[in-house]
């Protein structure tokens, strides 16, 4: 099944925002590395992370107004009409559920700042926060390898 190109535009998007932000995000959880390469731009990580993580979330939204229910019906054919067990059912699910985990529990980590939450709360939103990292972190490689042959006929065609 092809892709829109709503959909390339969200893949797009929301890939390099998970780079920025696993960059971001490892940068502000290890300051020592941080102040190493930036002087220590304690505010400046932490508010490029939070805006990086505002397009994580706003791009998707955005487009999926714009394509009125159209993008949400492909989305169901994708994953309920694909082979069962089908790499890319499994990867699509896992990440639309990765996602959605991780705005949620950003936005509260963010929201925590203004109404401070209870600090067994605040520490599960930060485990549930970097397991999606690691899930990230692990699955972008995993994902250009299962991707190689279109990223190689896409390489080829701008050569030519």
């Amino acid at each position: 099944m092809q892709l829109t190109e709503s959909q390339r535009w969200i893949h797009r998007v929301n890939t390099s925002a998970i780079v920025l932000l696993l960059i971001s995000g490892t940068l502000h959880n290890l300051p020592d590395l941080r102040s190493s390469l930036f002087g220590g731009y304690d505010a400046w990580v932490a508010d490029f992370h939070i805006w990086t993580g505002v397009l994580f979330i706003s791009f998707p939204a955005l487009i999926l107004a714009r394509t009125k229910g159209a993008l949400l019906r492909n989305l169901r054919v994708r994953i309920f009409k694909d082979p069962a067990w089908h790499w890319r059912r499994v990867h699509l699910i896992l990440t639309l559920c990765a996602c959605s985990t991780q705005a949620t529990a950003g936005i509260m980590l963010l929201l925590d700042i203004y109404v401070p939450l209870n600090i067994t709360l605040a520490d599960a939103l930060f485990m549930v926060h970097r397991t999606g990292a690691w899930y990230f972190g692990l699955s972008l490689p995993l994902h250009l390898w299962m991707a190689r042959r279109a990223i190689t006929r896409t390489l080829r065609s701008w050569v030519t």
